[in-house]
């Protein structure tokens, strides 16, 4: 078997064992990530209770929340 037998061998190898992989747990994996982001919502909800702010908060602008940062 010749470098570039080896090569084209191995890569089709590993092309076809990733399909193998990805086609039986690819529902699986959606289900799982859509739950995460189900669970991520719920306590984000939880967690932007108000509360005062404290010395070394760090704080940004709820109309821009990706903008500028600040410490308290």
């Amino acid at each position: 078997m010749t470098d570039s037998d080896w090569e084209s061998s191995s890569e089709s190898s590993s092309s076809e064992d990733q399909e193998d992989i990805d086609f039986p747990y690819g529902g699986q994996a959606r289900s799982i990530l859509s739950s995460l982001e189900e669970s991520i919502g719920r306590i984000d909800d939880f967690l932007s209770f108000e509360r005062t702010f404290a010395y070394g908060d760090i704080v940004c602008s709820l109309s821009d929340p990706s903008g500028q940062m600040g410490r308290v």
